[in-house]
This record gives C-alpha cells, structure tokens and sequence, in this order.
C-alpha cells in the first residue's frame, strides 16, 4: 500500500520554535514567535484550532495522559488549555525572564518550568500556584561540598520517566542540576564547564 502524501501544515506567521503529538496522537500542535499555538488533526491535517494569549512560545508540551497542552512564552507566561475546546484553563506568572523550557512530571501532577532569570518554578496544575522556587546561587564561588543552584539561564529540563519528582535541569553556566520536587532539594551538581564567575575572573 502506497504512503500516503505529505501534508504540509502552513498558518503561522513567524518562526514555528516547538511541536509535539498529544498522548493518544488525535492532535499534532506546533507553536510559533507569532504568539500562537496551533492545533492540527493528524488523520487529516486539517487545523482544528487556534490557541493564542501568551507572547513568542519557547516550547510546548502535552499532558501525558490528557489533552491538555502547555506551552511557555518570552514574557514569563507559561498557559494551559485543554485542546477539546480551545479553553484556557490556567495561566501560571512568577518568572522575572523568558520561559525557556518546560513541561508536565511523567505522572502529570505537576509542572516545571525554567526561566533565563536562572529559576526552576515547581507549579501544580490544579490550583496554578508556585509550590517552590529553586532560584539561581548568587554567585561568586560555591561552598566547599555545597551542593547549589546553577547561575546561569535554564536552558533545558529533562524529567524521569518512572520517578516524577526527579528533574533534571541545564543552565547556560555550564551546570546541569537534579531536583527532587517533592522534597525542594537540590540532589547534584553536574559541571560540564568552569561556571560564569570562573570565567570572569582575573588570571
């Protein structure tokens, strides 16, 4: 049987920065630094609906179990709809910076978010609140076996397929940390790279 054609999914007025398939694959949706989210019907390509509200969309992600997708913009927004009806159902603010990265736990219990103001927020989906705010160390060297914050902005998340409140967070420091979201802790360090202040210093 022959393949079927491709389908080339047009509408966004600038740059398409993030996509994804929602968990049981109904949806494909793509976000853009046109300030919308798209959400497209994979059996025929055709657009089921236009999500708009947050400023140029860094990412998006699905709900692991639901049709529920979220997506972190430049203007320190993270928004949550639930793509059935296009409703917004939370909008979550408290990152002083751009959203870079983001997503849902592997159980979909929570939310983590990283920001270019060197943050990892922990959200509950829910009620929409901060439930802890990893900030940034504020610099100069750590303290000896201290385990801290990176201090540069998060770049990326990783989350633990099996343990959820394991999260795995990558700043432009040359950093990398693992959280433990339920316990607020810092668990490692990871150093791929002397951190910015080291390579600020005087020789």
């Amino acid at each position: 049987e022959p393949a079927p054609p491709p389908v080339c999914l047009e509408g966004h007025a600038d740059s398409v920065t993030a996509c994804g398939f929602s968990h049981a694959a109904a949806f494909a949706a793509t976000g853009g630094y046109d300030g919308t989210v798209r959400l497209w019907d994979v059996a025929t390509g055709a657009l089921a609906r236009t999500l708009e509200g947050p400023g140029d969309v860094e990412w998006l992600d699905w709900h692991p179990k639901g049709d529920v997708i979220l997506a972190g913009a430049c203007d320190g927004t993270i928004w949550m709809w639930l793509a059935t009806s296009g409703a917004c159902m939370r909008v979550f603010a408290g990152h002083d910076g751009a959203v870079l990265c983001g997503g849902f736990t592997s159980d979909g219990k929570r939310i983590v978010t990283g920001s270019a103001d060197g943050s990892v927020r922990v959200w509950a989906p829910k009620k929409g609140a901060c439930g802890h705010c990893f900030a940034p160390h504020p610099g100069g060297p750590p303290p000896a076996k201290a385990t801290v914050m990176t201090q540069g902005a998060v770049a990326c998340l990783a989350f633990h397929p099996t343990e959820p409140d394991l999260v795995l967070a990558g700043a432009e420091d040359g950093c990398a940390v693992v959280l433990h979201c339920k316990a607020k802790k810092i668990i490692a360090r990871l150093e791929h790279a002397a951190t910015s202040d080291a390579d600020d210093a005087e020789p």
